[in-house]
């Protein structure tokens, strides 16, 4: 009995181990982080990411407020595993939505987890202010155009 006991038991520690730092994966900590925001759990959303995350998800959730939950459309999405890169503490995890956008995150650990770091910062790079304004303004008007097209639809 104790030699078949003790193979178990170093199997299920193993096995133990090797499924919590699973679930604590750069990839499942953006899976996670993007179902909770698609699940406007935002709550959920600020587990998983930095602190420094804090300000631009009441942003994101300043806007998903004003969209009614009838034209809510949550993001399928996919993780690329094959181009994330992790370096130490640090890693970028990239996803990629239904019309093939691929988007980029940011994932640092912080006491020994993974957190998604949803700055500006982190989601613009490199860009410069004027570039971040233009294409914001772009997508303003795309919203308000097509809003326009649905309310004369409508009528």
């Amino acid at each position: 009995m104790k030699k078949i006991t003790l193979p178990v038991l170093i199997i299920g520690t193993i096995l133990m181990f090797a499924s919590c730092t699973k679930s604590n994966s750069p990839e499942k900590t953006v899976t996670s982080f993007i179902e909770a925001i698609n699940q406007r759990n935002w709550d959920a959303a600020k587990a998983n990411s930095t602190k420094e995350s804090e300000s631009m998800l009441d942003m994101v959730k300043g806007f998903a407020d004003m969209v009614p939950d009838s034209a809510y459309t949550p993001l399928k999405f996919e993780i690329i595993k094959e181009k994330t890169v992790v370096d130490g503490e640090k890693a970028t995890v990239y996803s990629k939505d239904e019309n093939g956008n691929e988007m980029a995150y940011q994932v640092l650990q912080v006491d020994g987890k993974w957190k998604v770091n949803f700055t500006m910062e982190a989601i613009m790079g490199d860009m410069k202010t004027e570039d971040i304004l233009d294409e914001a303004m772009d997508s303003m008007s795309e919203t308000m155009e097509s809003t326009e097209v649905e309310t004369d639809t409508m009528k």
